[in-house]
C-alpha cells in the first residue's frame, strides 16, 4: 500500500508516493523488513480529460549534475546496484524540483494512463 500526496511546486504539480503497512494487514517477514528502505518517489503529473501522464525523476541526470559539480545535494551511493539515494532535506529537494521542474531531461520517459469512460 502507498501513501499518495498531490503538490504544487511553481507551475507544476507533482505526486509523492510513499509505502507503507496498513496495520490490518498481515505482518511482513522480520528477514524481509530488515533490509526494506522506505522512500518517497516523486513523479510529475499532468491530469486532463484524456487520462493521466506520470514522469519519474531522472536519477541518471541527478546523477551526472552531481558528478560535474553542477548540483550539491545530499545523497548517498547505494553499493548494490549504484542508485543513487537522495538524503537531502525537504527544502532542498524542493528547491531541485523548483529549478528543474521545466527541464525535460530531468524526468523519465511518459507513462500515459487512459481515462476509462
Amino acid at each position: 500500500m502507498f501513501l499518495a500526496f498531490l503538490f504544487k511546486i511553481g507551475k507544476n504539480t507533482y505526486l509523492d508516493l510513499y509505502p507503507m503497512v496498513h496495520p490490518k494487514q498481515k505482518p511482513l517477514n522480520s528477514l524481509f523488513m530488515a533490509h526494506y528502505l522506505r522512500t518517497h518517489t516523486v513523479y510529475k503529473v499532468k491530469l486532463d480529460r484524456r487520462g493521466l501522464d506520470m514522469r519519474a525523476l531522472n536519477g541518471e541526470f541527478v546523477e551526472e549534475l552531481i558528478t560535474k559539480n553542477k548540483l550539491r545535494i545530499r545523497h548517498e551511493q547505494q553499493e548494490t546496484g549504484g542508485s543513487l539515494l537522495l538524503t537531502a532535506s525537504t527544502d532542498e529537494l524542493q528547491q531541485y524540483v523548483l529549478k528543474y521542474g521545466d527541464t525535460d531531461a530531468a524526468f523519465e520517459a511518459v507513462s500515459h494512463y487512459k481515462r476509462l469512460n
